[in-house]
Formats: C-alpha cells, sequence, structure tokens
C-alpha cells in the first residue's frame, strides 16, 4: 500500500470516522473524579501527628488491572504561626478491611517566615498506582507542619473558614 499523507487542512474532526483493526499501546480513560476536602477551619493536632484533611473516602475501580492517575492539590497554613514553618503532606492510597498502605506519596506542602498564621501555599502533586484486582480501596489526605529546623512538629492544619479554596484530589483510572 502506497503510503498518502493527510494534512490537517485536509480533515474535518466533526465527521464520524470508523476504524478496522485495533489500536494498541494506548490507554482509555472509564472514569475520573474528584474528592473535595469537606470544610475549611483549624486543625490542632499533637506533636508527631498527621491530621485528616480528607479521610478515608472510598473508590471502586470500573476494571480489573487499571492505572490510575491522582492529581493532589493543596491549600494550606498552620495553627502555630508564631515560628518560621512549613507543612509535610502525605497522600495515601489504603487496602480496605486493615488492606493497610498500597501506595502514595509524601511531599512538602510549602512554608512562611514569620508570625502570620494566614499566610498559605497552593500546590499540586501527581501520584500513579496499579490496581491489579479490580478491589475497590480508599485514598486519604493528611498533614501535619514542621518548624524550619525539622525538629519540632507542631501537628496542624490550618485553613481559614473564609476560603474558598480546598484541599482536592482528583483521579482518572485508564484501562488499556
Amino acid at each position: 500500500m502506497a503510503l498518502s499523507k493527510v494534512q490537517s487542512s485536509n480533515i474535518n474532526l466533526a465527521d464520524n470516522f470508523a476504524f478496522t483493526g485495533s489500536v494498541t499501546g494506548a490507554g482509555k480513560i472509564v472514569a475520573m473524579g474528584e474528592i473535595q476536602q469537606p470544610t475549611n477551619g483549624v486543625t490542632n493536632g499533637s506533636s508527631g501527628a498527621y491530621v485528616d484533611i480528607i479521610s478515608n473516602t472510598q473508590i471502586t475501580p470500573v476494571k480489573t488491572n487499571s492505572t490510575f492517575l491522582f492529581v493532589v492539590t493543596v491549600m494550606n497554613g498552620v495553627y502555630n504561626g508564631s515560628a518560621n514553618y512549613f507543612a509535610w503532606i502525605r497522600f495515601r492510597v489504603n487496602g480496605i478491611g486493615g488492606g493497610g498502605v498500597l501506595g502514595g506519596r509524601e511531599f512538602h506542602g510549602g512554608g512562611y517566615y514569620g508570625n502570620n498564621n494566614r499566610a498559605s501555599h497552593r500546590g499540586a502533586q501527581t501520584c500513579k498506582y496499579q490496581q491489579t484486582s479490580g478491589a475497590a480501596f480508599n485514598v486519604e489526605l493528611s498533614g501535619s507542619t514542621y518548624d524550619n529546623s525539622n525538629i519540632t512538629e507542631f501537628g496542624g492544619w490550618n485553613q481559614d473558614t473564609g476560603w474558598n479554596d480546598k484541599c482536592t484530589i482528583a483521579y482518572w483510572e485508564m484501562a488499556d
């Protein structure tokens, strides 16, 4: 068969196309969703403790052997505004019924120098998770606060109730 060069100006993308054969190597998005932090506000925790931002939320895969791509977006501050600080974020994929941690990511969530506990940071991180069994799983997001020496953990999370931004976990399920 001779090679035909097709230019973009010759294709009307509003048309319908029927293909014969198969396309390989490309995943297909079969589900997507977003889980949003339920409320803003100050949550004080004890030293050394992470506080819940988004509690365990169940996701049930549409297909077996799916790949999940998560985008975790955070909006944060701290409850102890009298020191230089930074936030540490923990995103986890957990098994249901004591299945333990299946995957996830921990990341730096920004910081501030000074005594203004209303300072904030917005950021996002990605995480990829392969679910081969097709079983439902939970996702959670938690955070904690340290001083810049990484010695003292304040263990709080602060989002003024007037802030419109909330932390989110967006996800896409892709199947082969």
